[in-house]
């Protein structure tokens, strides 16, 4: 069946209903900012409160950390590697990452594309990361599960 430009199979959404509606609504001061503010509702709802609420709640065992020499070591040398790496991957990144930039950005050549994929995939990986530590945290007994009794997410 054909529609209205002579396309098999294709909707035309610009001459839509749907579009028009949204298009009202997103114009709206009041409908733009309800729709922010759900939004970041919804962001300390699931991903910022837990981990807080989590920290609150196991908040008395903090005290056998400093309580117990051989704890307190191994916390303080955790922190200190991770800032050690953290420094270390920043200066490796500054090095390598000020040149390819150079070169991708005025480089002519057409598969300077592809190594641009290449270099954002770092970007990605951080939230898929997240996700996992959220999957993690959600799912052991430790976590927020505490609070419910069982766990809240399948581990299928």
């Amino acid at each position: 069946m054909r529609n209205r430009r002579g396309n098999f199979g294709r909707i035309d959404l610009s001459r839509s209903g749907l579009l028009k509606f949204l298009d009202r609504v997103s114009s709206k001061p009041t409908a733009r900012y309800l729709i922010y503010s759900v939004s970041v509702a919804f962001f300390f709802s699931l991903i910022l409160i837990p981990p807080i609420l989590g920290i609150v709640l196991k908040w008395n065992l903090m005290g056998q950390i400093f309580e117990n020499p051989t704890l307190q070591s191994r916390a303080l040398s955790a922190i200190y590697a991770s800032f050690g790496i953290a420094l270390f991957v920043s200066l490796i990144d500054v090095v390598a990452g000020l040149p390819l930039a150079w070169f991708i950005s005025r480089g002519k050549a057409k598969w300077l594309n592809v190594l641009d994929t290449f270099v954002d995939i770092p970007f990605i990986l951080p939230t898929v990361a997240l996700g996992y530590s959220l999957l993690l945290f959600w799912s052991k007994p430790e976590g927020v599960s505490s609070l419910f009794g069982a766990s809240l997410v399948s581990s299928l």
